[in-house]
């Protein structure tokens, strides 16, 4: 009785990670490839301004704040700011209800302020890092814009669809035992070999197993596939 009870706290820790691990790369494509998009529009050149001469970091700050401020009226954001005798840090919070855990969690733009230069940087994803001159505040100022109205207006479908698979991979553990995920493995593993499929790339993991199949790659919840095997006889048709 103590063996099951250890293996199944085994696997209970091990479905965990593999949650985690999943959560933590879908949040990271989805900042990477939105913060990288963004970068490219917003250049000196695309965005032109006047820099000056004699810019204080004082004014710098303040001017962000007053954007981080009204964006956070405008699209009910939460946002923090901690003052140093070097820098000065802004942060906006883009929150998320985590189901497993029953509790906020978040991402979080970091905006950094020092004598001579600006940090941009979404958290906790690294290596999103973007560094600016001090005069470029501007493109700064542009790019915290730009990035609240792709999330909350031009790709608001994405951002929501981010938000329905981060609560399917919080779920994709349920009623999972060590008996059910051999049997998904097994059958899976089985459909892919009849499948035809000459290049045969298989992981399985405890919670999903990942295939190559006509040259992408498809993810299977055993959850999903357990439920209902068509989910993956769709894929490989």
């Amino acid at each position: 009785m103590r063996s099951r009870k250890v293996d199944q706290l085994s696997l209970a820790i091990s479905l965990e990670r593999e949650q985690a691990d999943l959560i933590t790369r879908m949040q990271s494509e989805f900042w990477q490839g939105l913060f990288c998009d963004i970068l490219k529009k917003h250049t000196y050149q695309n965005d032109f301004f006047f820099v000056e001469n004699n810019l204080k970091v004082e004014k710098v700050v303040s001017q962000l704040k007053d954007v981080i401020y009204q964006l956070c009226q405008t699209y009910d954001l939460d946002c923090e700011v901690t003052s140093h005798p070097t820098r000065t840090e802004l942060k906006l919070m883009f929150n998320w209800y985590d189901y497993g855990l029953e509790k906020e969690v978040m991402d979080v733009l970091s905006i950094i302020v020092c004598q001579k230069d600006i940090t941009m940087r979404i958290l906790p994803h690294n290596p999103m890092l973007k560094l600016f001159w001090l005069e470029e505040y501007v493109l700064v100022e542009n790019i915290i814009k730009d990035m609240c109205l792709q999330i909350f207006e031009s790709q608001k479908e994405k951002f929501s669809e981010l938000r329905e698979n981060y609560k399917k991979i919080k779920a994709s553990s349920d009623g999972l035992t060590a008996k059910t995920i051999e049997i998904a493995q097994n059958s899976i593993r089985t459909l892919y070999e009849k499948s035809g499929e000459k290049h045969m790339n298989l992981v399985q993991r405890e919670l999903y197993s990942s295939l190559l199949y006509k040259g992408r790659m498809i993810r299977i919840f055993h959850k999903d596939f357990l439920k209902d095997p068509n989910v993956l006889i769709k894929e490989l048709n």
